[in-house]
């Protein structure tokens, strides 16, 4: 990995945003990002697809997909050109309504995506040059929590892959469940594997896994708090381990949390606060276990999500309510701070380097 003295060297980033638009206005974004200042610029964006809340990148094929929030769900994948353009090579219904997160499997092979709307997970196969198959299996949830205005029915809000096992792992945000998915290949199907309650009224919304893949942060967006689950690797199921609020232990304030990322040492956990609007910093213990460390002003309203620039000091914001973009720079003691970097993106919903 490169130094942050070996930035000069470095070629610029491209950063994509996906946003809240119509299928009439540019819903993907791409900004030029330098390594060395951490200076922002528009450099493209694209419409023809409803409300592209969420984006991942496949390296090796270098195809972006995007979900499409709306009651007739549906996921895009994009080739990504020269210059970091984007060229559509297919389009299919994710079955559910309201996709608001996916994600790739270990070999690319695989797309999971959750319908938050709909309470279900759908699974893609997918071809040479990013092009998906129908939709091959659709698994829908069941449950509620006690918080009725948004616990009401499930509401499967994220997925990410287990980097030990290959596993999906699924946050309901509506039934307080995680869920762990195998896929049977042969069968084009998600199998489940493990399922782990967490508290009642949390609302786990999104999840990271440390860099070891020993340990697995949920973050409540209901609750504003993160829980830490061990991955025992002999039964392949979660156990928790602790619970920490991601606001000042004696503040009130009305909040929900968003994201959640551990940094590529695993020394440090961050997570996004809308209402406190702050990145909270934690440090990462050696058995996993989070201690509260700062509080960051975002210098905007309702930080979104936000994304580390690998091999760099920076992390970047998506501060939805104030239609910002904004650049962070990470100190030795892991604490961001703003550089006074940004650009102006209409309802920004999502960052990837």
């Amino acid at each position: 990995m490169r130094g942050w003295g070996d930035l000069l060297e470095m070629e610029p980033y491209f950063i994509y945003v996906g946003s809240y638009a119509d299928q009439a206005h540019a819903g993907i974004h791409w900004l030029r990002f330098d390594p060395e200042s951490g200076a922002l610029s528009p450099a493209g964006s694209i419409s023809g697809i409803s409300n592209p809340s969420f984006l991942a990148f496949d390296q090796s094929r270098r195809v972006l997909y995007a979900v499409s929030e709306c009651e007739e769900g549906a996921v895009v994948s994009y080739q990504v050109n020269a210059g970091g353009g984007l060229t559509e090579v297919s389009r299919q219904s994710t079955a559910g309504a309201s996709p608001c997160h996916l994600a790739l499997d270990r070999t690319g092979t695989w797309l999971a995506v959750t319908n938050y709307g709909g309470g279900s997970v759908s699974l893609f196969q997918v071809r040479d040059g990013g092009v998906l198959d129908p939709c091959a299996d659709c698994v829908q949830h069941t449950g509620s929590g006690p918080l009725s205005n948004r616990q009401e029915a499930a509401h499967p809000h994220s997925t990410t892959t287990n980097p030990t096992n290959g596993q999906f792992i699924v946050a309901d945000l509506g039934a307080d469940q995680i869920y762990g998915y195998g896929v049977d290949e042969v069968g084009e199907r998600l199998v489940e594997s493990a399922r782990t309650t967490i508290d009642p009224g949390t609302g786990p919304r999104h999840m990271a896994f440390h860099p070891t893949g020993s340990f697995l942060y949920v973050v409540g967006e209901l609750n504003s708090t993160i829980t830490t689950f061990v991955f025992a690797v002999e039964t392949g199921r979660f156990e928790r381990r602790q619970t920490v609020s991601t606001l000042p232990l004696d503040l009130i304030t009305h909040n929900t949390t968003a994201h959640i990322q551990v940094d590529e040492a695993g020394r440090f956990l961050y997570c996004s606060n809308r209402g406190h609007d702050t990145i909270a910093t934690f440090s990462v213990g050696a058995e996993g276990t989070l201690t509260q460390v700062a509080w960051t002003s975002c210098g905007g309203q309702t930080p979104r999500h936000f994304a580390r620039v690998q091999g760099t000091p920076y992390l970047i914001v998506a501060l939805q309510d104030s239609d910002l973009i904004v650049t962070m720079t990470i100190g030795d003691d892991g604490v961001p701070h703003l550089t006074g970097q940004s650009v102006r993106v209409e309802s920004p919903v999502c960052i990837l380097v």
